[in-house]
Formats: structure tokens, C-alpha cells, sequence
């Protein structure tokens, strides 16, 4: 009977709030350092206008915050930064294919290499852009966005609202787009009221318990011996986490990787 409720904008301040799946992808950025985990976002043109391209792409990235985001440990809390938008500079990479033999394969090597960009959460998490001419009249662009600031619905969004802005400021017209009501911070926030509301802390003591049998049975199933809790009639959905998680947390050892740890099972 819990309520939920609907999001609403946050007060502007220095710093805010991230969501679970924002710390959960941080922290594997501190265990492990720069890495990729990408949403892939590929557009095409005719006669590329890069004038209006650029003018595009700047619109995008004032319109949408959690593409100048970067991540923050202060005072052991993971907190999210927002950067503005008159200090960026965005990275665009330029490749003409149209003297390469087999160009197909070019551009698919481009997109497998988008996929494996590497991001630092520590610097605002600018789309990756790479602008690529495949004949005389034909680009595309490709972005490549970690999936802490993007998915895959978002993606289409920025697709969509690139090609009208491109689109407008090719022909002078004005294109209307709505103004954004709502942050990805705004949505941290109000998903955050929820986790440590009621139904959360019941949600949360739950799977904390899930997990912890899921680790036991993993160390057990693995050669590590000594699990608790290692009954045949658990369901199947405590199984969940895989041997190379369990390593990482030092063989069990909370002390190894608290924040890890408290991310995980929470």
C-alpha cells in the first residue's frame, strides 16, 4: 500500500544524489578503473551539414544533464556532478572510409570499437562521437554512451531530437521541442525517497538476504567450502551471482571492499 508517487525537479545545488544502478556501476569504475559498458547510438546522413551537426549535438547535450555528468566519493557518499554546458568541449573524432577496399568492414570495426570506449566516471561522461564519411554523399555518426547516464530507450530519444534539431538548423526554421521537465537527478532522487521508505527497506532486507545465500551457494558450488545455506530447495533465482563476483569480493571478505559490498547486497 505503499505510495509512490511522481517524480518532481530537485532544487539546484553543487552535488546530488545517484540511484542504486548509478552506484553500482561507480563502484565497479573504482574497483576496476575506466571501462565500457555502452549504449551505441548510430545516425545517418546525405550531405552532411557539420555546421549544423555540431549546433545539434551541443543542443542535445545542453538539454540533457546526465550526458555532463561525472561521479563523486565525498564523505564516504556517491554523489553525481553536473557540469555546464559553457565548459564542454565535445570530443568529435572524424574518419573518411571512402578509400578504404572494404569499407563495410571498416565501419563495423568503428562500431565494435565504440562499443569497447572506455569511460571515466570521474570526468563529465560525454557521448563519444566519431563522425565517419563512407562515400561522397554518405556519414554517419556514431555515439558511443555509457549505460550509467544512457539506456536504450534513451537512446532513440537522443536520436530523434539530433535529427529534428539537425533538420532545423539546416533550414533556418525553428523546430519546437518540449522543454525537459525532468533530470535523470530528479528521478535519482525520488527513486531514492522510495528505497528508504517502507516498501524499500522491506525490498531491500529481502534481496539482501537473496544475495547473501546466492554468495554462500556460489563459494560452495566453487571449491571454497564452508557455505551456509547451501539447501537443494532454494529456488533457482538465488543462484544469481557468478564465481568471478564472489573472487572479487575477496573470497567473502567484507573488509576487502565495503563499498562494494554494502552496493551489492543493498
Amino acid at each position: 500500500n505503499y505510495e509512490l508517487g511522481r517524480p518532481q525537479p530537485v532544487e539546484k545545488r553543487e552535488m546530488y544524489e545517484i540511484c542504486h544502478q548509478q552506484r553500482k556501476e561507480f563502484i565497479r569504475f573504482l574497483l576496476r578503473g575506466p571501462y565500457a559498458f555502452n549504449i551505441t547510438v548510430p545516425l545517418a546522413f546525405t550531405n552532411l551539414n557539420e555546421s549544423a551537426l555540431t549546433q545539434a549535438l551541443d543542443a542535445v547535450i545542453a538539454r540533457h544533464e546526465s550526458l555532463r555528468t561525472s561521479f563523486v566519493e565525498k564523505n564516504g557518499k556517491y554523489l553525481q556532478r553536473i557540469h555546464d554546458t559553457a565548459r564542454m568541449r565535445l570530443p568529435v573524432r572524424r574518419v573518411d572510409l571512402r578509400n578504404c577496399e572494404d569499407r563495410e568492414q571498416e565501419a563495423m570495426q568503428l562500431f565494435n570499437d565504440a562499443v569497447r570506449r572506455e569511460f571515466n566516471f570521474r570526468q563529465p561522461m560525454l557521448p563519444d562521437i566519431l563522425i565517419v564519411r563512407y562515400s561522397d554523399e554518405k556519414y554517419f555518426l556514431l555515439l558511443a554512451i555509457h549505460h550509467a547516464v544512457c539506456d536504450a530507450l534513451s537512446g532513440e530519444v537522443l536520436k530523434r531530437e539530433i535529427y529534428l534539431l539537425y533538420d532545423s538548423y539546416v533550414s533556418g526554421e525553428p523546430v519546437a521541442l518540449s522543454p525537459v521537465p525532468l533530470q535523470y537527478r530528479d528521478y535519482a532522487y525520488w527513486l531514492n525517497s522510495y528505497m528508504n521508505g517502507p516498501a524499500g527497506v522491506a525490498a531491500k532486507a529481502f534481496y539482501s538476504r537473496t544475495i547473501m545465500e546466492s554468495i554462500n551457494i556460489e563459494r560452495h558450488s566453487n571449491g571454497h567450502g564452508g557455505a551456509r545455506g547451501d539447501s537443494p530447495e532454494l529456488p533457482s533465482y538465488r543462484k544469481i551471482l557468478r564465481a568471478e563476483l564472489v573472487r572479487a569480493l575477496g573470497d567473502g571478505n567484507e573488509d576487502a571492499y565495503p563499498g562494494a559490498y554494502g552496493t551489492i547486497v543493498n
